[in-house]
Formats: C-alpha cells, sequence, structure tokens
C-alpha cells in the first residue's frame, strides 16, 4: 500500500512529462519509466508484481494518456512508449484511455453521452408529475394534434425517441387519466387518442420546468452558437436520414 502511494505521488507530480515506458512480463508491471523532465528530476519508479492494467489506470487517473507501439524484446516482455497526451473531455468522462478511431467517432460517441445526460436530466424534471420522458412526448405531441387527436400509430411516427411500445404508453397514460381513446368508426382497427384536461394541465405545469432546464443545458453557448450547433445538428440527421433509408 505504501509502495502504490509513491507511484500515485510520482504520476501526479509529472507536470510537462512527454513520453512514458512501461516493461511488462507476463502481464505484470516490471518498471516504468517517465522520460521527461519532473519537478524533482528524471522520474523511475521500479516495482515488481504489479498488473499491466494497474499501470494504465494510474494513467488515466491523471489524465495522461499512454500511446502504446509495437512490442520489442522476446515474446513473454512488452513495452510500450510513445507521447504523453492528455485526455479530451469524452474520454475523461466514460474513462477511455485508447485513443478514438477518428473525431468522427469521437464527435459520435461524445453526442450519445450529450443525448443520455440531456435525457436524464428532462426525466428529472417530469418525474415530478409523476410520468416519464417518453409518456411526456406523447402528450405533447397530442396537445400539438388539438381536437382532432392522432392513431396510435402516428403517434410513434412523431416520437423523439423511436420506440415500439406506443400503445403500452398510451395504456398508463389512459390509467392516470391523461390521455383518452377511442377505437375508430370507420376502421376498426384503428384507435384514436386526444390529450384530456388532466393531460393539459400537467403539461402547462411542466412548460416553464422544462424551458428553463433546456436554457440552463446549453447556457454556456450564445445564441449564434445555438443556431451553428442546431444547422451541424440538421446536417448529421438528414445525412443519417439518407443512410438509413428514411
Amino acid at each position: 500500500m505504501r509502495q502504490r502511494g509513491l507511484e500515485l505521488g510520482l504520476v501526479a507530480g509529472m507536470g510537462g512529462a512527454r513520453q512514458v515506458r512501461c516493461h511488462a512480463r507476463s502481464g505484470k508491471i516490471q518498471a516504468f519509466d517517465f522520460l521527461a523532465p519532473l519537478p524533482f528530476g528524471r522520474g523511475k519508479l521500479r516495482d515488481r508484481g504489479l498488473p499491466a492494467s494497474f499501470f494504465r489506470q494510474l494513467l488515466l487517473r491523471f489524465n495522461i494518456l499512454a500511446l502504446p507501439t509495437p512490442g520489442h524484446g522476446t515474446q513473454d516482455t512488452l513495452e510500450l512508449m510513445g507521447d504523453v497526451e492528455t485526455l479530451s473531455a469524452i474520454q475523461k468522462e466514460i474513462r477511455q484511455a485508447r485513443p478514438f478511431r477518428s473525431a468522427q467517432h469521437e464527435a459520435t460517441i461524445a453526442l450519445m453521452r450529450t443525448t443520455d445526460l440531456l435525457i436524464r436530466y428532462i426525466s428529472h424534471v417530469v418525474a415530478h408529475e409523476g410520468i416519464t420522458i417518453q409518456q411526456y412526448n406523447v402528450l405533447r405531441i397530442l396537445r400539438g394534434a388539438g381536437d382532432h387527436g392522432l392513431p396510435t400509430l402516428e403517434i410513434g411516427e412523431r416520437m423523439i425517441e423511436r420506440t415500439p411500445g406506443v400503445t403500452r404508453l398510451v395504456d398508463r397514460l389512459v390509467a392516470k387519466q391523461l390521455v383518452r381513446r377511442q377505437r375508430c368508426v370507420e376502421d376498426r382497427r384503428q384507435v384514436m387518442c386526444w390529450i384530456t384536461e388532466t393531460g393539459l394541465a400537467t403539461l402547462e405545469r411542466l412548460d416553464e420546468p422544462v424551458e428553463s432546464a433546456s436554457r440552463s443545458s446549453f447556457g454556456d453557448l450564445s445564441e449564434n452558437e445555438i443556431r451553428d450547433f442546431n444547422a451541424f445538428l440538421e446536417r448529421v440527421r438528414d445525412r443519417i436520414h439518407g443512410l438509413i433509408g428514411e
């Protein structure tokens, strides 16, 4: 335990270190050297019996990334040597030490991570009214449809997040008396849905909290940046629609 504390202290004090060399045998660290001036001189620390994964965790813990190159030496010896780079924000968040394959790959993961955070944030807001974010989406769609209502199938097509369980979502909203439905007289296979007065009142109570959450989420961006951001997202969506044939 004392030895591990020394290792952590050494990594924390790396400062401007640019290269790392790691020697491992049979999955155990034999030595790792920081090949750059440290605040207290060249850094070198040798230990026996540390798993190779611990070395990578040390680098990740202090936002340092070792890029490996092909191994050298005997068959059971692995050498890792490369420039030390600062991890990107998304790498830190998902605790990924390995570099992304491309800028596009990193953007994809970052967008997925951001979407998940937004969904969780808005879900927390609407949960105060006892509904999920998917149920909130259905209520908004039906409010927009007005007195004409919408068939269940079309509600599913308009959902922000496509889900095969629209009927179950509507079932729960009917049970909460937020939605009413009726089988179509002209086509018995079709079920029409409308938002109730209770549903409208629920949305009215949520309008301001959801708007506030949206503004807070993008509070560090200017209006021009948000417009540019929306334009970029539109281009990405158009591209994906074409790729998947929608």
